[in-house]
């Protein structure tokens, strides 16, 4: 019975319980596995003993087929245990022998606890509170000194009242901070309890004679029991001696001592009692915990990639293989997976599906902690939909730190069974409130323009802005430059050219012998690239790759007419004759020369650190470049040039599409020349159509950008106007009454001008004007695009593949913000301790 309980499995399930006698046991470096039965039985408390006792009876009756209280008298019927049996307790109350650590002796200031020695036969009616009404005992009670840190044996019975063993060295101990109540002195008691209790009085042993010092109340007990005198209450007169001598006895300096080493041991300053049982334990707990950081940073590993954990089985995974590779050089982690029972080699998916979880809330974690900190943040939602036909929702927060720096972070993609304007804005409102999030810190949304999301009576900024008034609801910039591009793009020629070269892209990327025809005209030459439905801003790359590499597609549709199979040569035949037109190049030369241009406004929108100011201004700026370029007919001559020299190359003949009567399905503008039927019907309208298209869907700023008249470069032409604008735009987030006295003091700081970028404007104000702090933080809270969203799309389509289409959603959203942000650092410790906290483990990690 007692081998069970040296069992290193049963020492750790009754590790809570584990009393003083034990940790003293522990602190003296006694060795644990060197003690008897007897000996060992004595260090524990009744909770231990009823554990191995049940255990012990349970094994009992199951192999010798008897009932459970069969198997109890049979094993504990023995002498020694015949105290147990009656009382559980009694064991708590057994004196035992330590030899004390000479490193923890206590203080002579210490050693100044005074106490009274009792027989344990006169423990049960010499305290001097018995025979006393209840009262009195309450009383009595709320006397007892509380402060541990000046009483030594105050800590003992602080540890007797949370149900611990206190070394017992044969005294009982009473504490007051002043004499006892006269009722209680009044009341009870033989007379030689009240003469101890009046003795007590008017005595302090050794602490100091004031009665508000702590003193020691003394029971009628045997002082002298363990030194050989005789009883002290039969010896009034000597009390003081021997109550001096028992101080300096070895008994009470080793019970203090005990007590000095339990208080170490819970203040932390040694180490705990498992940790000292032997040095073995603390280097398993070492090995332990390399093993499992080197299998978390497998996992830390496969997930930045975007590498799938798991194969058709287990055993040949990547996860395995990148492990194996690993424990060749790790003996820490060969040793475990050799040595490791198989249950607890914490390799299995179970594990790998709970690290995961457990490294995307800490990368999650860091990501919400300075948004909770910062002075407002905008939300920025999109949804697709997944491999399995799952609509998926990306959700992405933007804040602004208090040094003016911008921040746009993926936060995780939710499912969700519809994408009705209700239904989104339940999950972002739980989302928001999961996160730790104050709904009524966002200042912004970035949506796409569809219903349910843009919406102004049913979509989701329309119920949240129900819910915020503050908040204000901006239509993703990407977006409105792709829909200029698009209305843009329907004119006729256009449109015919855009159905034209997607054919033919598809045409020879479709088949290996025609794409091979194709580079072998030209080694160098770039692979056809087919235009995205969504990303019109990637157009313009599709139509340059198709112009620089025209003649290769003229010589491999010219060599495939020839082709046996007859709808093969029908295609190429009719592609050829539709390139191989003056139309065709001319529209191609123009159309590739303005979408060019769009470009780089493009990828500036789509950008994390632009904001609302630095948008409308570059579009401001290409749309003066296009009317520029609109008044000025050199343009058109030069592209014109161009096309003419393109269709010399590939002898094709310059004319313009004849012209009998008024057309009504094509522009038809009067002409007398091939250059000017084009400008009129070609250049002149797509021109002035983008520019239209441009002004109404992305110039057009709200009254919020007004803000802008306040940077230091703008200031020389702010006026009222300007002024009473911001203040109705900003009226939630200023002191009214505040702002003008601000904005004089703005203007006479930057008197002299000079350029300020809006991250600059927010550290200049930060601490001398809160309200165009206010101003310029909520300015570039505001977000631009969607693009933080859709980029996540494409690390979704990377983790959720056909081969990895059952993924879960929490699973999913751990590895997406493992693999989006690669750059923050993962602290392996905060990953064990919350693995190690998060259920029971078949080995130990020591966090618990």
């Amino acid at each position: 019975m007692i081998s069970k309980l040296k069992n290193t499995d049963i020492i750790k399930e009754v590790k809570p319980h584990y009393n003083f006698s034990y940790a003293k046991g522990v602190v003296f470096s006694q060795d644990l596995y060197d003690l008897s039965d007897e000996e060992l039985l004595e260090m524990c408390d009744d909770k231990i003993w009823t554990f191995v006792k049940e255990k012990a009876a349970i094994e009992k009756a199951q192999a010798e087929h008897l009932s459970i209280g069969q198997a109890k008298r049979l094993l504990f019927s023995r002498p020694q245990y015949s105290d147990v049996l009656k009382n559980g307790n009694s064991i708590k109350n057994q004196p035992i022998k330590f030899n004390p650590n000479p490193k923890l002796q206590p203080s002579p200031s210490e050693l100044e606890v005074h106490s009274t020695s009792q027989t344990s036969s006169q423990k049960a009616s010499s305290s001097p509170l018995q025979g006393t009404p209840k009262a009195s005992q309450k009383a009595s009670q709320a006397a007892i000194l509380p402060d541990l840190e000046h009483n030594l044996a105050a800590i003992c019975l602080q540890e007797t009242k949370l149900g611990n063993v206190i070394p017992n060295c044969g005294h009982n101990f009473t504490f007051y901070k002043s004499p006892p109540p006269v009722g209680e002195r009044a009341h009870g008691g033989t007379k030689s309890e009240r003469l101890v209790t009046a003795e007590v009085e008017r005595t302090d042993f050794g602490v100091g004679s004031e009665t508000s010092k702590p003193s020691l109340g003394l029971s009628s007990g045997d002082l002298d029991e363990h030194q050989g005198g005789r009883p002290c209450h039969s010896d009034w007169s000597n009390i003081m001696r021997h109550a001096e001598r028992h101080n300096k006895s070895s008994i009470h300096l080793s019970a203090v001592s005990d007590a000095l080493a339990f208080k170490h041991i819970c203040d932390g300053k040694n180490l705990s009692i498992k940790q000292s049982l032997s040095k073995a334990y603390a280097e398993q707990v070492a090995r332990n915990r390399a093993a499992l950081v080197s299998i978390v940073k497998i996992i830390c590993l496969c997930g930045k990639q975007g590498i799938a954990l798991r194969g058709k089985t287990d055993s040949r995974s990547n996860f395995m293989a990148l492990l194996e590779l690993r424990s060749e050089h790790d003996t820490v982690l060969r040793e475990h997976l050799k040595l490791a029972s198989k249950n607890s080699q914490y390799i299995s998916h179970r594990i790998q599906n709970e690290i995961i979880s457990i490294i995307g809330s800490q990368i999650r974690e860091t990501i919400l902690t300075p948004c909770r900190e910062a002075k407002y943040f905008s939300v920025i939602v999109d949804e697709t939909t997944d491999i399995s036909v799952k609509e998926q929702v990306a959700l992405v927060v933007l804040y602004v730190t208090s040094d003016g720096s911008r921040h746009e972070e993926f936060v995780t993609f939710e499912e969700t069974a519809d994408t009705t304007g209700e239904t989104l804005y339940k999950l972002i409102c739980n989302k928001l409130e999961d996160f730790g999030l104050d709904k009524n810190k966002v200042v912004g949304l970035g949506f796409d323009g569809a219903s349910n999301m843009s919406g102004k009576i049913k979509g989701v900024q329309a119920r949240i802005v129900n819910d915020v008034p503050t908040v204000e609801y901006v239509h993703c910039r990407a977006h409105c430059l792709n829909l200029a591009i698009t209305h843009t793009c329907k004119e006729t020629s256009v449109r015919n050219l855009y159905s034209v070269v997607g054919e033919i892209v598809k045409f020879i990327n479709a088949s290996a012998k025609r794409l091979h025809i194709y580079t072998s005209q030209n080694e160098d030459a770039d692979r056809l690239k087919k235009f995205c439905a969504t990303r019109w801003g990637c157009h313009e790359e599709t139509l340059g790759v198709f112009l620089n590499n025209i003649e290769n597609i003229i010589d491999t549709l010219h060599f495939r007419e020839n082709d046996t199979d007859p709808s093969t040569a029908a295609k190429a035949g009719a592609f050829f004759m539709s390139i191989h037109c003056f139309q065709f190049l001319t529209t191609l030369v123009i159309v590739h020369h303005y979408l060019n241009l769009t470009k780089p406004l493009s990828m500036a929108l789509q950008s994390k650190t632009n904001n609302l100011i630095k948008a409308t201004q570059e579009c401001k700026e290409l749309v003066e470049m296009l009317k520029s370029k609109q008044s000025d007919g050199s343009s058109f001559e030069h592209l014109y040039r161009k096309a003419t020299q393109l269709a010399a190359d590939l002898q094709v003949d310059e004319k313009h599409p004849r012209s009998i009567c008024r057309q009504k399905n094509r522009e038809n503008a009067p002409s007398t020349t091939s250059a000017e039927f084009f400008e009129r019907n070609l250049h002149n309208p797509f021109l002035d159509h983008l520019i239209v298209q441009l002004n109404e869907r992305i110039c057009g700023s709200t009254n919020r950008v007004r803000a802008e008249m306040l940077l230091p470069q703008n200031l020389a032409s702010l006026s009222e106007e300007d002024i009473a604008v911001i203040k109705e735009a900003y009226s939630p987030f200023i002191r009214l009454l505040d702002l003008d006295a601000e904005v004089e003091r703005w203007k006479w700081r930057h008197k002299d001008g000079g350029p300020l970028k809006l991250e600059e404007c927010i550290q200049s104000t930060r601490y001398l004007y809160p309200n165009l702090n206010n101003i310029f933080t909520v300015l570039l809270t505001m977000p631009v695009s969607t693009a933080s969203a859709e980029r996540s799309f494409s690390t979704l389509k990377w983790l959720k593949s056909y081969l990895r289409s059952t993924m879960a959603s929490d699973r999913l959203s751990a590895l997406a913000l493992l693999h989006i942000h690669q750059d923050v650092a993962i602290n392996y410790e905060n990953v064990l301790h919350s693995f190690d906290s998060s259920g029971h483990r078949r080995i130990a990690f020591a966090f618990q």
